[in-house]
């Protein structure tokens, strides 16, 4: 941590040198900042997925006979010292051609590439024109990047940072946390038939099943440590981050870049994932906002038992985070107008990013004090952002803890693993976990009275007083019991349908769960 204050202090002189005529390994897109202990070697790797079809282009038309999903990845490490020349900008840009068609890049693709790099601005409403009269000069800057050059010794922590238009879109960040260490691989984000991305449950499952395949991918490059990933993400890119970390319990931060998970949106399509778990959310998160309709960070409150990280940007927008922040120097109005000083808003959206994985991912002590602490970054200039944190909740026992603990202790094991908690955390054991282990009871026929199954659901409810979930199980359990308290806690889920804010209950969802609830009633009033 000593040695990332030090280097934001001297960001300054870094200047002052270059300004000399002394040589420094700084582009002219880094900006203010400050270069690593490592040179940045860039290499892509071009595979293919059999297990899964060929990807169309994102106007249906077949681009490959070739059989398997098109993989394009990305990879920046940290390098060694090298005379190699840098690589230009319009290196990156030219590999967009590459995305679907793995072929050598002529003159036509070339062409190809540059109309897909402009596209986005196009859409986001920027100067496309000055963007095509300032493409040469672009393609034209040093980047830090190296092509293909030896790595540097040892194992670095793997982020995957899965991104649209990748690599000229995010190439900026990548080369920082490579100069600093990190080795950051990026998947191309794409449709599950075509290129287009899909803001859908099929979406995500297809961006989670990506970047499973770059881990396996990686998996054999001498210089990633394996056991060392975590994940990065912009808008629908961080919700498919969280959608592989619920899949993979073993990674160790999370970053959304701004947007996604912190939507409503994208919340509610996680939740219809089969994988969903709010429970299997234990990675310290970063949260970097800035202002839009649709975003609320006070949405990870879900995700109680991760630590969070909140920082807002009052003057930045969704795609400022991605490498439009810096070029928006280069080609002002490159997505449309600005906030404010995006450029700037970059520079230490990338310094947070860099200082909270050094925190969590190389377990830097100092790092994770400055977090805790909330003590200012040196130079930060004053209203740029703003700063919270939210603690985890001691971890909750796993669905195989509550097997057996019930399998050994019964119920009254249950309540004092219940009683023992509730100090730290109101609600100690995830809602779905009392459906998961209710079903597990009956299915195995461990519970052939319901006596068991019926406990679980009145200390469901008592716990989730305010689910509809909880209440209509209770409800349906109590049905052969206690036809007054089935009544009650029936018509008390119906009351709560329509104000549950559970991320789980699509409007599917909640038709299904007020037709049982209905029927359920229907069954008691016919029995009086």
């Amino acid at each position: 941590m000593r040695r990332f204050l030090l280097s934001l202090l001297a960001a300054s002189a870094l200047v002052t040198t270059r300004a000399g005529g002394q040589r420094t390994d700084r582009p002219r897109l880094w900006g203010t900042l400050e270069p690593g202990h490592y040179a940045v070697g860039f290499r892509q790797l071009l595979l293919r997925d059999v297990s899964r079809p060929a990807v169309a282009a994102e106007d249906g038309g077949r681009v490959t006979s070739e059989r398997g999903r098109q993989m394009q990845i990305a990879i920046w490490y940290p390098a060694r010292p090298t005379t190699r020349r840098a690589m230009t900008y319009g290196e990156y840009i030219d590999r967009l051609s590459q995305e679907l068609d793995f072929g050598t890049i002529d003159e036509s693709k070339r062409r190809l590439a540059e109309r897909k790099f402009i596209e986005l601005p196009a859409g986001l409403g920027g100067d496309t024109a000055a963007l095509r009269r300032a493409l040469p000069r672009l393609r034209a800057l040093p980047t830090a990047a190296r092509l293909d050059v030896a790595p540097a010794t040892g194992r670095f922590p793997l982020v995957l940072f899965q991104e649209y238009r990748a690599p000229p879109s995010n190439s900026i960040l990548a080369e920082y946390l490579a100069s600093h260490g990190y080795v950051v691989a990026s998947p191309t984000l794409k449709g599950t038939y075509d290129a287009a991305p899909e803001t859908s449950v099929r979406g995500l499952e297809t961006h989670a099943a990506d970047l499973r395949y770059v881990l396996g991918a990686v998996d054999s490059l001498a210089y990633v440590a394996r056991d060392n990933v975590s994940a990065l993400g912009v808008g629908i890119a961080a919700s498919g981050a969280l959608a592989l970390q619920m899949r993979t319990p073993w990674m160790r931060a999370l970053v959304s870049l701004e947007g996604g998970i912190t939507t409503a949106l994208e919340l509610g399509l996680l939740a219809a994932t089969p994988y969903y778990d709010v429970a299997a959310v234990r990675v310290p998160m970063l949260a970097i906002t800035a202002p839009h309709p649709s975003v609320d960070a006070a949405r990870l409150e879900v995700f109680r038992y991760a630590t969070r990280q909140l920082v807002h940007f009052p003057r930045m927008g969704e795609f400022w985070f991605l490498d439009y922040g810096m070029l928006e120097r280069e080609v002002p109005g490159i997505i449309g107008a600005p906030r404010g000083d995006v450029s700037t808003g970059f520079e230490w959206g990338a310094r947070w990013v860099r200082l909270f994985l050094d925190a969590y991912v190389r377990s830097d002590g100092a790092a994770l004090d400055t977090l805790i602490s909330g003590a200012p970054l040196p130079g930060a200039p004053d209203g740029l952002f703003t700063v919270a944190r939210r603690e985890g909740l001691p971890t909750p026992p796993t669905l195989a803890d509550l097997k057996q603990l019930l399998e050994h202790g019964g119920i009254q094991a249950l309540d004092t693993l219940i009683d023992q908690r509730h100090g730290a955390d109101s609600q100690p054991i995830p809602n779905d976990y009392f459906a998961a282990v209710s079903s597990w009871l009956g299915n195995s026929g461990r519970d052939r009275t319901g006596v068991t199954r019926h406990a679980l659901a009145v200390r469901r409810a008592t716990l989730y007083r305010r689910s509809a979930r909880a209440r209509l199980a209770l409800g349906l359990s109590a049905a052969s019991r206690d036809s007054s308290l089935a009544r009650s806690e029936l018509n008390e889920a119906l009351r709560l349908l329509p104000g549950d804010a559970d991320p789980a209950l699509d409007a599917a969802a909640r038709a299904r769960l007020e037709r049982q609830a209905r029927d359920a009633l229907a069954r008691l009033d016919a029995t009086r």
